[in-house]
């Protein structure tokens, strides 16, 4: 079997080095993920360096809240039930 019969030929098309698609993920988790900080911090009455500090301790439910699609707001209100002590 030749190169050729194994891989199709494709006319000038190239593959890109990266795809804009996860890009715009990252920019929306981002600006996913400063909701969030805001909504700590008008909630806990709080700092934003607070609540950026208490997202930060907590990137399980952090990651766990995007992967499961919540909003910004539901969010914010796993990270606050799950980092209260006592």
């Amino acid at each position: 079997m030749t190169d050729e019969a194994v891989r199709p030929k494709t006319k000038g098309v190239s593959t890109p080095c990266f795809q804009p698609k996860k890009y715009n993920n990252m920019t929306n988790r981002n600006n996913w993920e400063n909701e969030i900080i805001q909504a700590i911090s008008t909630e806990l009455n709080c700092s934003i360096s607070d609540s950026a500090a208490i997202v930060e301790a907590n990137p399980f439910y952090l990651n766990q809240s995007w992967g499961k699609g919540l909003s910004s707001e539901e969010a914010a209100n796993v990270i606050i039930n799950m980092s209260k002590v006592g």
